[in-house]
């Protein structure tokens, strides 16, 4: 859940893009994007516009035991998982 706070009528949006409990959510430096990654057996990171809730990108395979943490780089060009 992505909520505003300083916006005149405060408004939440959703990203249904896990199958799977949240494990971490990070902003991107830009803050235009975020990457949210999961847990369970089938772990992955999604990478989402932050403005329309939109998958930017999905990360799978890497990861076989669920992610604790996630980190992007002070530039925003590199994403790190720690699984």
């Amino acid at each position: 859940i992505l909520s505003s706070v300083r916006s005149a009528r405060p408004a939440q949006r959703f990203f249904a893009g896990h199958t799977a409990a949240v494990s971490c959510v990070r902003v991107h430096p830009n803050r235009t994007a975020c990457a949210s990654a999961q847990g369970g057996l089938a772990p992955y990171v999604c990478v989402w516009d932050v403005a329309t809730s939109q998958p930017l990108a999905t990360l799978r395979g890497v990861h076989t035991h669920g992610i604790r943490d996630l980190a992007f780089s002070t530039d925003g060009r590199l994403l790190a998982s720690l699984g």
